[in-house]
């Protein structure tokens, strides 16, 4: 997919699917906004019907979903990580026999 820029003022062809991420400043940090085209209607009112349920707007569920999402896979990542460092230590050493021998008796029995 190709990268748009565009200076205040100009115009794109936006003609294809696309999603735009626009940025812009608010108290020294810059906030992005993103625009989703051709949404699923089904996934529209599943979203509304979030936002109702949390007392919130469309806008502020989709923002609450996105950062949600994008934290989660970074922290599973960190602790995955952090636990296979912990495995791999405590494993550290040790010499493991050749089970093939039980898993035929296993699979025999």
């Amino acid at each position: 997919m190709p990268l748009l820029a565009a200076r205040r003022g100009e115009r794109i062809d936006i003609s294809q699917n696309v999603i735009i991420l626009i940025a812009r400043m608010k108290e020294g940090v810059i906030m992005s906004q993103i625009l989703v085209r051709d949404l699923d209607e089904g996934v529209v009112g599943r979203l509304k019907a979030l936002a109702a349920e949390h007392n919130r707007s469309l806008e502020a569920e989709v923002r609450v979903i996105l950062s949600q999402a994008s934290t989660r896979k970074v922290l599973d990542h960190q602790a995955a990580a952090a636990k296979l460092e912990d495995f791999r230590r405590r494993m550290a050493g040790r010499v493991f026999p050749d089970t093939t021998a039980l898993l035929r008796e296993d699979r025999d029995a």
